[in-house]
């Protein structure tokens, strides 16, 4: 517990209940502007008795009722430091301190006047410790703040609502490669990079919010992947205050999802090659048989009809997994560009038509007007819908097969359903489908949805397969889009 000597005139001491919670440079201000000392009072029971009676105490009046245990120790507590007065200091009802007083010169009675001025000066040290413990209180914030920014793991820049930016972290300026001093204060247009500008402007005009959207910025001569979050701020009558984002380099996620990536296709590669053993067995034997019995019976007329019914279509069987084994395991590097979908579907279909599978099929097309605009490899996206086409029209038999196309879009994305009404695929079946070699057709290579999920997830799209036995099956694909705005095109994830 502190005090203060006031030297004004004849002794004033004030009693501060709880320092702490002012901070020691607040109270040694009264101390600078009234010239006092600093003293402790570890103990005090004039403000024990203040706690509860939150009213000014005289000494002439509290000696008629010094019989009460608790006044009698205010009374000769006053009596040790020679002090004839206490007038509480309270702020927002809480006792906070009391102001002690010595006698008026010549031991004259405080007056009314001198009452009320005491009072007033109480109040007046009361505003001031409070406005001492707010100020604290926002420093403490503000130092909070800026240390929580400055050792946040991800990047933060702000920006009022005019553009000039705020606020800009270490980590901003690590990922960035900027510092605070070149980028504060300044309007973001001036001094971020573009996709930083294209993001705060969407934010600025447009946008309310963005959620973990993915860009790839380049800076010091290499490409950082990252994942931005934004939002805008409004103040209590809705006007726009300024806008925020928060953005992580995501560097080594990418590096395990390659890594990932990598390990999986080792496994389907460890599985081709135990596969790649079985399917190519059965023709070679053909080939090998009717290889031994060519030179003693090649002047049979029966034995070379049955020579080109069975071989060649053995070896076109052979030449067909091979390729396919290649597109797999050695994909060619996806050649991206800008493309509308509808007329990639239309294009697939096209083909599809001329296959003597599909002359008892129905094919629907549900398709919108407008073009469905892409960043994708063309030319892999008509081998996957084909496959996947294909796989359709296997599934069906007899007559009264349909198969329904049907493409809608969504704000980020664009999905591309292929749904039949074959014999489905049961349950226990549909978590293997994907897998290489798996099939339940009696000549199946068991690697067309292989190659159809590798070229989906190399256009950056994800495949889903609802399906069960006499229902038919459905394949959904779903693709980033262009979103075409007036002054704008939105790549989602490209």
């Amino acid at each position: 517990m502190l005090h203060f000597e006031l030297k004004i005139s004849k002794k004033v001491l004030v009693l501060i209940e709880n320092p702490e919670s002012f901070g020691i440079r607040a109270l040694m201000a009264i101390g600078r502007i009234s010239g006092c000392s600093v003293k402790e009072n570890p103990h005090s029971a004039i403000l024990a008795l203040m706690k509860t009676e939150k009213v000014p105490c005289y000494r002439e009046e509290l000696i008629r009722f010094s019989g009460r245990q608790e006044i009698r120790a205010v009374v000769e507590e006053l009596d040790h430091h020679g002090f004839e007065a206490a007038i509480p200091i309270v702020v927002r009802e809480t006792l906070v301190g009391c102001m002690l007083l010595t006698a008026k010169e010549h031991n004259i009675p405080f007056t009314e006047k001198d009452k009320r001025i005491l009072d007033a000066l109480a109040l007046y040290f009361g505003i001031f410790l409070e406005n001492s413990q707010l100020y604290t209180t926002l420093r403490e914030s503000r130092s909070y703040q800026a240390s929580l920014l400055a050792t946040l793991p991800s990047g933060v820049i702000a920006a009022d609502r005019v553009g000039r930016v705020i606020v800009f972290n270490r980590e901003a300026e690590r990922i960035v490669g900027l510092t605070r001093e070149r980028v504060l204060d300044r309007n973001f247009q001036d001094v971020l990079p573009p996709e930083f500008q294209e993001m705060f402007q969407l934010l600025l005009t447009e946008k309310e919010e963005i959620r973990n959207s993915e860009l790839r910025l380049s800076a010091n001569g290499s490409t950082i992947p990252l994942r931005v979050s934004g939002i805008r701020f409004h103040n209590e009558d809705g006007s726009l205050l300024g806008v925020q984002m928060i953005f992580s380099d995501i560097s080594q996620i990418k590096l395990l999802q390659e890594q990932v990536l990598r390990n999986e296709k080792l496994a389907s590669l460890g599985v081709l090659a135990a596969g790649i053993a079985h399917e190519i067995k059965n023709p070679l034997v053909a080939l090998k048989t009717f290889s031994q019995l060519m030179p003693e019976k090649y002047e049979d007329r029966e034995f070379r009809e049955n020579y080109v019914k069975v071989v060649i279509p053995e070896i076109e069987r052979i030449n067909k997994l091979v390729e396919q084994l290649l597109l797999f395991a050695r994909p060619r590097p996806a050649h991206f560009q800008r493309s509308n979908l509808i007329e990639i579907l239309d294009s697939t279909l096209l083909l599809i038509t001329t296959q003597g599978a599909f002359r008892s099929i129905r094919l629907e097309k549900e398709f919108p007007s407008a073009p469905v605009n892409i960043v994708a490899d063309p030319e892999k996206l008509k081998q996957a819908f084909l496959n996947v086409l294909l796989n359709s029209a296997e599934a069906m038999t007899g007559e009264g097969g349909i198969i329904v196309v049907r493409v809608s879009s969504g704000k980020d994305i664009v999905k591309v359903e292929i749904k039949d009404n074959g014999s489905g695929i049961p349950e226990e079946n549909l978590d293997r489908i994907f897998d290489p070699f798996f099939t339940t057709k009696p000549e199946g290579t068991g690697l067309g949805l292989s190659i159809v999920n590798e070229i989906v997830a190399q256009n950056n799209g994800r495949i889903f397969v609802e399906s069960s036995p006499g229902d038919g099956t459905s394949v959904t694909i779903e693709l980033p889009r262009i979103r075409e705005g007036n002054d704008e095109t939105y790549y989602a994830d490209c």
